[in-house]
């Protein structure tokens, strides 16, 4: 039956095209960043055409022109709120017809509390949020992040708040951020160094790569940031001296950081006990010393490592911020907040902030590829990537994230890239680090509101004047079919439930359907992205999933228009009805198969 059907998914899926309405004139501002953003992809584009001709080489010929009505309305609800729009208001979109009605569809997908959990979801792949750490919940924190994310703070606000939080879970639940890592705080002043600035530190762990810019002293130096910061195993109730002070009791506790031996490490990989935590104090005079197994002639073994910010350019000197943090050792939260300081004011924080929005509404995630896991659970266990901490110590830098780094998406020599990075970060600095008002900028660009394009294989352009044609995210996908079929319970054996993302575990097993659509273990930052895999293709003909809400949608809808709707956002073509017409006069009521097939196109899958 659902093979006479799969013609629907070679039936071609890009619609004819209409104007994007025009911007609104009463937010000048709005106005002004939308008109500089077009204005200057426009130039990028120009200046790749005539490098193109002046090297001979192929001509890109990109075809831009506007999204239709129901491409946007997809594409905007899926990069605000998670999930496609329903067949009421897909047809409520597509019947108005005021000029104004993208717009207005931003503002209210922005205001939207399922943004909110959307806006967590993108903090929690950054900070590699996970449901227990060393077996202990992080459920104090996830309550806070989530928090924050529903009040939307600023990005430099967050920043600060994570780098300077000192005490427990019970304390401070913003503890959770620097207690991530066990205590290795190498690790965590590696990823902050990522997650804020853009700046890959991973190969400079073990050595001074020759291809990179960063060397393993610098590494130790980030790092000795945090020297005066002690992170120990402590009794799970904090009392009053254990709040943040500049005389903080001897450490009572097991000391994880900044001792550093093998007795730390085995402590790091040790559960906690009931009645342990783990405790952020400050101190003063702390010390990160070069270990003993450093290579090169600018230290040897044991000497003490004097605290340092990176320069990113030879010509970035310092200043008033820098040489308080390069004077240490001092008290330890002075010492973070300075280091907090320097960071929210740097350029590259704005740079990076702007770029992570940018890259979720524009750029194809790298996908990952390869087969599906093992089913047995041991088997599946043990073939789990290792984290940073693991690495260092094991794997070394073949172990490391797979997904493509943005430092080789905006090469340095690419001027006009460049300038628009510029451009992108002023413009974040000025609205003030809001990631809802930053998105709402990028949405109304007439770049945004353009169809989709494809770019070469191996082509790691990131500026383009129209959104590259993606693959749905691993939640984009999994809360679309719970959107569809309802939540419910799975009959896997496995405890795995249709529940929306924000109501799952942050970290989950490997044999769950959410990590077989690219949801990672939260090892690496920016590591949840779209899975290839001869599994995937299994899951979406036979998952339960896609079978519940192919059900569930198909006996919800009456009419056929209402099927497309609901799972595409547009009425079906001529050539579609026909087809699915011509299955419905055998097989009367089959429209669960019919939106089977909906589920398995390319449309569907797929990001316009």
């Amino acid at each position: 039956m659902r093979a006479l059907l799969a013609s629907l998914s070679l039936i071609t899926w890009l619609p004819s095209c209409t104007k994007a309405a025009p911007l609104p004139v009463s937010e000048n501002k709005l106005s002004t960043y939308t008109s500089e953003i077009d204005r200057q992809l426009t130039e990028i584009e120009h200046q790749r055409e005539a490098q193109d001709a002046k090297y001979n080489r192929p001509q890109r010929n990109l075809l831009l022109e506007d999204a239709t009505d129901a491409v946007f309305l997809r594409r905007a609800f899926l990069d605000t709120i998670g999930r496609i729009p329903t067949a009421d208001e897909a047809r409520a979109f597509l019947a108005d017809t005021t000029a104004n009605k993208r717009p207005r569809l931003i503002d209210k997908l922005l205001a939207d509390p399922a943004w909110a959990q959307q806006r967590f979801q993108q903090l929690a792949s950054p900070f590699r949020v996970q449901t227990e750490v060393l077996g202990a919940t992080q459920k104090p924190y996830l309550e806070w992040l989530r928090a924050a994310a529903e009040k939307n703070m600023p990005f430099d606000e967050l920043a600060r708040t994570l780098l300077t939080a000192s005490g427990s879970l019970n304390t401070h639940p913003a503890t959770g951020y620097l207690l991530r890592d066990h205590g290795w705080m190498l690790a965590t002043a590696t990823e902050s160094a990522w997650i804020f600035l853009g700046a890959d530190l991973v190969c400079a762990h073990c050595h001074d790569h020759p291809f990179t810019d960063w060397t393993q002293m610098q590494v130790y130096q980030l790092a000795a940031c945090f020297s005066g910061t002690r992170i120990t195993i402590g009794p799970s109730k904090s009392p009053a001296t254990l709040r943040p002070s500049k005389t903080p009791p001897p450490a009572v506790g097991k000391e994880l950081w900044p001792t550093s031996t093998a007795q730390q490490r085995t402590l790091r990989e040790n559960n906690l006990g009931a009645d342990e935590q783990l405790e952020i104090n400050d101190m003063r005079d702390g010390a990160v010393l070069i270990p003993h197994d450093y290579k090169y002639i600018n230290a040897k073994p044991g000497d003490r490592v004097a605290p340092d910010v990176l320069a990113f350019t030879k010509q970035e000197g310092s200043n008033a911020i820098r040489e308080r943090i390069r004077i240490g050792p001092g008290d330890g939260l002075n010492l973070r907040g300075d280091l907090a300081e320097w960071l929210v004011t740097h350029e590259r924080f704005a740079q990076t902030f702007a770029f992570r929005a940018w890259t979720h509404l524009f750029v194809e995630p790298r996908p990952q590829t390869g087969l599906e896991p093992p089913e047995d659970s041991i088997s599946i266990a043990a073939a789990e990537r290792t984290g940073m901490t693991n690495m260092l110590c094991n794997g070394g830098c073949g172990s490391g994230p797979t997904q493509q780094r943005w430092s080789e998406l905006i090469h340095p020599n690419d001027v006009a890239g460049q300038k628009l990075n510029r451009l992108l970060g002023s413009i974040a600095r000025e609205t003030h680090f809001d990631a809802r008002e930053m998105q709402r900028i990028l949405m109304n660009t007439q770049a945004y509101q353009r169809a989709a394009i494809t770019r070469p294989l191996g082509d790691a352009l990131v500026f383009l004047p129209a959104p590259l044609l993606r693959r749905l995210s691993p939640d984009q996908m999994w809360d679309s079919l719970v959107a569809l079929g309802g939540e419910a319970a799975l009959d896997r054996g496995l405890a795995e439930e249709m529940r929306f993302t924000r109501d799952l575990p942050q970290t989950l097993s490997a044999a769950h359907s959410l990590r077989l659509l690219g949801r990672s273990a939260r090892e690496w930052p920016d590591d949840d992205v779209p899975a290839i895999s001869f599994g995937l293709t299994r899951w979406m003909i036979n998952g339960q999933p896609v079978e519940r809400a192919a059900n569930a949608s198909g006996r919800a809808m009456k009419k056929l228009d209402d099927l497309f709707l609901s799972i595409l956002a547009r009425p079906p073509s001529q050539t579609e009805r026909a087809a699915a017409e011509k299955h419905l006069v055998t097989e009367a009521n089959d429209l669960p198969s019919v939106a089977w097939a909906l589920l398995n196109t390319g449309e569907f899958l797929f990001v316009q």
